[in-house]
């Protein structure tokens, strides 16, 4: 079967456009066609301008595609205007591979969904997380001194009781009333990150130390790979959030794993053209730097692929406790990044997309 490039164009479910180096529209799909309410044969020649204002964030996003000549991406655009109303999307813009005459040309890809939706999942993550900031706290101050006073009424009790059965009740209560307290403590954590001004931080740095940790604790029969690229420049964050997010990925990758043959890879990237707008702050960061995790386990079911990152949720019902992470969304967005997976049988990756000092 002989497939042409443009049966394939046209067979895409989401808007492709070409422009050229005026950012005239030269070939649109049929997806652009309903999205720009117009055919492809009006269409051609006309400025994209007339159909997305010249300040929208597309238009600057195809002047980096082309300027760097290297692909780029912007999550949650929002396209609006008199001719095509109003879109949410996701823009990946790549330069034309190109005859002379065609210098400058790049194709645009919109998604109208898919990562947008992602994004906003991760945004009720990261609001769920700051809420349990704020609760931490009060459940710390509030609870703490109550529970430290029942351990102390059980281990007195203790010491005059003779029957061991009985002496065996009051050790009950004193490990569960630890069992609480380590709770309240995970969730304590919550409200002990204050954001504060980002500093250069050696990513390999806290990668090797998360790393020496766990080969000497929890990952002890678990195989690490490291694929790390040398030449990555700093991580604009901190350092001590950094070491708690990577901290947490791999704990739960080793505990995600097979007894026998586990394997945990950590890898890092630089990787050109993610965009974003931490905090809703309304200014475009990019974000090169990717630190991947990565599994053999059986993978996350699907059933909690949407609330992985809310608090409370969790696959290992025997030693989770659902708040791991939700710290990992709240501390990453902290820092102006974003933090994703993809999972299947067999293999899990979760992937930071962190900015450059």
């Amino acid at each position: 079967m002989t497939l042409s490039s443009n049966i394939i164009l046209e067979s895409l479910p989401h808007p492709v456009i070409v422009v050229d180096q005026d950012n005239c529209v030269r070939a649109a799909n049929p997806a652009a066609e309903d999205l720009l309410q117009h055919s492809a044969e009006v269409l051609n020649g006309t400025p994209l301008t007339d159909y997305v204002p010249a300040d929208n964030p597309l238009i600057s996003l195809i002047d980096v595609a082309r300027n760097r000549q290297n692909s780029a991406s912007e999550f949650d655009i929002h396209l609006e205007s008199p001719k095509i109303g109003e879109h949410s999307v996701t823009a990946h813009v790549s330069p034309l591979l190109h005859r002379a005459e065609e210098e400058g040309a790049v194709i645009i890809s919109l998604l109208p969904r898919g990562m947008t939706a992602t994004l906003d999942q991760q945004l009720t993550n990261i609001n769920a997380g700051r809420s349990m900031s704020s609760m931490g706290s009060m459940l710390a101050h509030e609870i703490k001194n109550p529970l430290a006073g029942m351990k102390g009424a059980a281990q007195l009790l203790s010491l005059s009781i003779e029957d061991e059965e009985d002496r065996q009740l009051t050790a009950l209560i004193e490990e569960e009333v630890d069992r609480i307290s380590s709770l309240i403590e995970r969730m304590e954590v919550f409200g002990n990150f204050e954001s504060s001004v980002a500093e250069a931080v050696n990513i390999h740095e806290v990668l090797n130390h998360v790393l020496t940790l766990a080969e000497n604790s929890f990952g002890a029969s678990v195989t690490f790979k490291r694929d790390f690229d040398p030449s990555l420049p700093f991580v604009a964050g901190h350092k001590d959030s950094l070491i708690q997010i990577a901290l947490n990925l791999v704990k739960n990758s080793c505990e995600a794993v097979p007894e026998e043959r586990g394997e945990v890879t950590l890898s890092t990237r630089y990787r050109l053209g993610t965009r974003m707008s931490p905090g809703g702050s309304g200014e475009r960061v990019e974000l090169p730097l990717h630190l991947m995790i990565t599994d053999n386990g059986p993978g996350i079911p699907a059933a909690l692929g949407e609330t992985v990152f809310d608090p409370f949720v969790t696959s290992n019902k025997a030693r989770g406790t659902g708040l791991g992470l939700a710290l990992v969304s709240k501390l990453t967005d902290d820092m102006g990044g974003f933090v994703d997976f993809e999972s299947e049988p067999g293999k899990t990756v979760f992937r930071l997309q962190l900015p450059m000092y």
